[in-house]
């Protein structure tokens, strides 16, 4: 890849980059000189967490401004605990920070799902999955950084309930919500109890 300008359009609580860059083709070729602008905001920690004894998941609705306008439907998103990776953390610790932020839970063990790519024609962001398991009895209620203007409701929800109102949408989320979601279904029986 041959980076011919890389310029900051936009900055605020994320940026916008200007690129113009080619690359080899398939065929060992060069393209056409493209122009691409870039949305970079930080990587973000995501956590599904699980109480197998129960068998309910913890999901956290709030208002998501991406959503709003699509179709008449709510811009309130049923969704992983999740938030952006600090300077100074690794995805790990903005896991399980924003797992005590978003929920009141602490969590000892995350188990790594991997990670993804948001949407990278245009974005720079990855998704950092992990897995907990934990106790939801006696937690939930609203949560969120009151500095950071959030208003978190916790859900617990039984997984199958969880996938019934997917496959209905009866509520959005986001993917790597219902990555998660499937792929907790998806386990063996061991991790369920």
């Amino acid at each position: 890849m041959e980076l011919q300008e890389d310029r900051e359009l936009y900055r605020g609580v994320f940026s916008l980059r200007l690129l113009r860059l080619r690359h080899r083709l398939f065929s060992g070729r060069w393209s056409e000189v493209l122009r691409r602008e870039l949305f970079q905001r930080p990587d973000a920690g995501m956590v599904l967490l699980h109480d197998p004894e129960r068998a309910k998941v913890a999901l956290v609705e709030q208002f998501r401004p991406g959503a709003l306008g699509r179709d008449g439907a709510s811009p309130w998103l049923l969704e992983l605990v999740a938030g952006m990776v600090a300077a100074a953390e690794t995805p790990l610790q903005a896991a399980r920070r924003e797992v005590r932020e978003e929920t009141g839970l602490e969590v000892a063990g995350l188990r790594p799902l991997g990670r993804c790519h948001t949407s990278p024609g245009g974005c720079r962001e990855q998704m950092h999955l992990f897995y907990a398991r934990t106790r939801l009895q006696g937690k939930g209620g609203i949560h969120g950084q009151a500095a950071e203007h959030k208003d978190i409701q916790v859900h617990f929800l039984a997984l199958d309930e969880c996938l019934e109102a997917l496959a209905q949408e009866r509520w959005q989320t986001s993917a790597p919500t219902l990555f998660a979601l499937h792929w907790l279904a998806r386990q063996p029986g061991a991790l369920a109890k």
